[in-house]
């Protein structure tokens, strides 16, 4: 099910506030570029969230998620 914040209306306020906090992990394909890994943080000034964290299965274990979460918790 997707929730309001997951929602295009919902991810565009998002980019508007945490901008920083919406990360993509990209390689270089054969055919072009290719989104392998995806994470959405949020804060508030005060508490941070995790909303999603996603590594496609082909790609995991090769430590794409610990770097998104690592750039979400440095920013």
């Amino acid at each position: 099910q997707v929730r309001p914040s997951d929602a295009p209306a919902g991810l565009a306020l998002k980019l508007t506030r945490d901008a920083d906090l919406l990360l993509v992990a990209e390689v270089d394909g054969a055919t072009g570029t290719e989104v392998v890994g995806v994470i959405i943080g949020a804060w508030d000034g005060r508490r941070g969230w995790l909303h999603h964290l996603a590594v496609r299965c082909d790609w995991r274990r090769q430590g794409i998620g610990r770097a998104l979460l690592g750039q979400v918790e440095a920013r």
